[in-house]
């Protein structure tokens, strides 16, 4: 019968101790919530860009830098060779294929997310901005989509460009983080003034040019932004905005006298080094090209700036791009004008004695705030404690608002010169979508600390800043909340309900309503605008494989709206008139595999009859399809068959040198040229040949949809010597 009465209690003990451990299962869960969606998404994203990666043919660009791979060189005319060493790199590792040829963006943006994430938290200290900051870059279709699986040299770029942001930033606060160490050993040995004034001790000479203890992390940055380079020219853009936060860094502004930040740009330099000498080489000839598209010839048109803006706002999703330029409204404001800033700002910070300043500053401070100072002195037990407990309650209550400042100006100042750079270029030139992705690497994780201080604000408003044990751990005097990120509202209630401060009885007031309301009708347009950017990241998706919208209509109607002077606001989006038939940028990636298929049956056939016959074409992007779909060989090979002759400086013109061009002198060729990039072959080539003949045409095809033609002509006897006087002008 004991045995019987014991069985209740045992029941008992066994379900507080599931109950418990589920309760630990789930607060683990609560504390990690972030970071397990953060896992979630991001193997769905990487899956989903696998898919998309394996099954796509190569864009016109990703099969460049395919060619670029098959000659590997230190520098390329249209940009920095990084992207081409990384196709090499896995191509011939796993055999050549779509998916090892865009395997680095696949595997780049999957770490990216994680590396967005980690930015933010190194920044704000709050996981809801860091998971907030990972949901804008994961929804917007250029960083979800576009630059997910397309490699391109933008792919390295933005992995290289995070780890930079990551390490300099880390490098800068670590130096001034030190002081502090510093300070305690200077008050800790203060009777022992050898090593005090010791000028080769390494804790306490803070004045030094050069520390060995500290240039790990500003050797690392300096390696990242070397290979920001070698990614692409475009991470110039980025040692300015790193000098800029610098020069308005209160906090940081005394590294400019040190010689850290400018060891990091030798070092940068030294990596970029390779690229530097071939253009030495080559005349520069990189250098020249590439500055001929951003600065040569600007003409001034709105309605090419206002294309160049469409272009970011959709690339970027309508309203997550709103809510950045807010977010930069705002913060720019706030650091600018606040009357709690404007010391932060404009006060002058000296570090040219800094015994001098932590002896008159923080020392002179504790000093004040203990009234027994011969204990402190002769007492170095309670010194320790109190310096600890002075140190503590400084960093928490003095500088934690500094610290938030410095955060905002760093990643203002490493986003929003970018951004202006391609603005004010746009107004006079072309400027792609995906070319100023950089500016945006910082303005994510602003943007998630922006939503999380709104969210915590109202919380705070809501529910009190001083209700119940739970406002004591998360909801904080200075309203940044910092654990209320792994714990839901609802608990937020339970533990309001429980404390004693909190009365079951009392209804809502008024403005405690309207403040849940402004909280929820704030989320609801947050997650409405992740919506909006998820759900044309699969508009995006179906076009690819389904072809649902008719772009080629749309365009077609617009240039009808131009003929007939109705243009309106249909001059705003960018298209190419007349060129209806090609507008849709989904159909460059298929179509390939049949098109090399079948030209390659028509250019063999009429090799048997004309032996020196080799392949023409008019532009690279024909070319290199051709080269990894074909296997035909560029011309830097030793036996190439295809060659590429146009109006227009290009690669191959660097790759077919005088005496292969000499060797065709006489040969016939057969010329392939496509309705994306037409040209009048008779008129351009009658120099170069003595006879040019239409073969014939090739239509292909896209669910049931003509996608591409392909005009073949046949050219008899190529006059070689006529052909280099005209490429030499273009070269040098």
């Amino acid at each position: 019968m004991k045995n019987f009465k014991n069985i209740p209690n045992k029941i008992n003990k066994i379900n507080n101790k599931i109950n418990k451990e589920s309760n630990e299962i789930l607060d683990y869960l609560a504390a990690y919530k972030f970071e397990i969606w953060l896992v979630i998404l991001s193997v769905i994203a990487f899956l989903i860009h696998y898919h998309l990666a394996a099954t796509l043919n190569l864009g016109n660009d990703e099969a460049h830098y395919y060619v670029w791979s098959l000659h590997l060189s230190p520098g390329y005319l249209d940009d920095a060779p990084l992207a081409a060493y990384c196709i090499y790199f896995f191509t011939h590792i796993f055999g050549k294929s779509e998916l090892t040829v865009r395997l680095t963006a696949v595997i780049f943006s999957f770490f990216d997310g994680f590396l967005i994430y980690y930015l933010t938290y190194l920044l704000f200290k709050n996981k809801r901005a860091s998971f907030f900051a990972f949901l804008f870059f994961l929804c917007s279709p250029i960083f979800g989509i576009v630059l997910s699986v397309m490699m391109l040299p933008d792919t390295p770029l933005l992995f290289f460009s995070l780890l930079f942001l990551i390490s300099f930033y880390i490098a800068a606060n670590k130096m001034d983080n030190s002081y502090q160490y510093n300070c305690y050993n200077f008050i800790y040995n203060s009777e022992k003034p050898d090593k005090v004034n010791n000028k080769n001790n390494k804790y306490l000479n803070s004045n030094s040019k050069f520390n060995v203890r500290y240039i790990k992390w500003w050797v690392i940055a300096g390696i990242f932004l070397g290979l920001s380079f070698l990614s692409k020219y475009t991470a110039a853009l980025i040692p300015p905005s790193a000098l800029l936060y610098l020069l308005f860094s209160n906090k940081n502004r005394y590294l400019l006298k040190t010689i850290y930040p400018y060891f990091t740009l030798l070092i940068a330099v030294i990596v970029f080094s390779p690229v530097i000498y071939w253009n030495l080489v080559h005349n520069f000839i990189s250098f020249k090209f590439q500055l001929s598209h951003g600065f040569s010839s600007p003409i001034s048109n709105s309605v090419l700036f206002f294309q160049n803006w469409l272009e970011q706002f959709i690339a970027i999703s309508p309203l997550i791009y709103i809510i950045l330029f807010f977010v930069f409204v705002y913060f720019v404001s706030y650091i600018l004008f606040s009357k709690n800033n404007k010391k932060y700002i404009l006060k002058k910070y000296n570090n040219n004695n800094t015994d001098n300043n932590y002896n008159n500053g923080i020392v002179n401070k504790y000093s004040k705030c203990d009234k027994d100072e011969d204990n402190l002195i002769h007492n170095p037990v309670q010194k320790d404690k109190r310096f600890n407990k002075y140190i503590k309650k400084n960093n928490e209550k003095e500088n934690e608002k500094d610290i938030i400042n410095e955060s905002i100006l760093f990643a203002l100042s490493m986003s929003i010169p970018v951004l202006v750079f391609f603005i004010i270029n746009g107004y006079s030139h072309r400027i792609l979508f995906h070319w100023p992705d950089i500016g945006y690497l910082s303005a994510f994780p602003l943007a998630g600390f922006f939503i999380s201080s709104v969210i915590n604000k109202y919380m705070n408003l809501y529910y009190g800043n001083n209700s119940g044990k739970y406002s004591k751990i998360a909801l904080p005097q200075n309203k940044i909340c910092k654990n209320a990120d792994s714990i839901s509202l609802n608990s937020l209630k339970k533990n309001l309900i429980k404390s004693n401060n909190y009365d079951k009885n009392s209804k809502l007031s008024v403005k405690k309503f309207l403040n849940l309301f402004k909280l929820n009708l704030f989320k609801f347009f947050i997650y409405f605008a992740l919506f909006v950017g998820f759900f044309m990241s699969m508009i995006l998706y179906y076009q690819i494989y389904y072809n649902f919208i008719p772009v080629s209509n749309i365009i077609s109607f617009i240039d009808k709206e131009h003929r007939l002077h109705k243009g309106g606001i249909f001059k705003l989006i960018p298209h190419i008139p007349g060129k209806a038939k090609t507008a849709d940028i989904t159909d460059d990636l298929f179509g390939w595999t049949a098109s090399a298929k079948y030209l390659k049956i028509v250019y063999f056939g009429y090799k048997n009859k004309y032996p020196s016959l080799f392949l023409l074409t008019h532009h690279y992007a024909i070319s290199d399809e051709l080269v990894f779909y074909g296997n035909f060989k560029p011309a830097f090979d030793m036996k190439p068959d295809i060659y590429n002759i146009s109006g227009f400086l290009n690669q191959y013109d660097i790759w077919q040198n005088k005496n292969k061009l000499l060797d065709l002198n006489g040969k016939d060729a057969m010329f392939v040229m496509d309705n994306k990039y037409m040209i009048n072959p008779v008129s351009t080539y009658l120099k170069y040949f003595k006879s040019i003949k239409f073969i014939g045409r090739l239509d292909i095809y896209r669910k049931f949809m003509q996608v591409r033609e392909f005009y073949i002509y046949f050219m008899k006897d190529f006059n070689a010597e006529y052909a280099l006087r005209h490429m030499s002008k273009r070269l040098y």
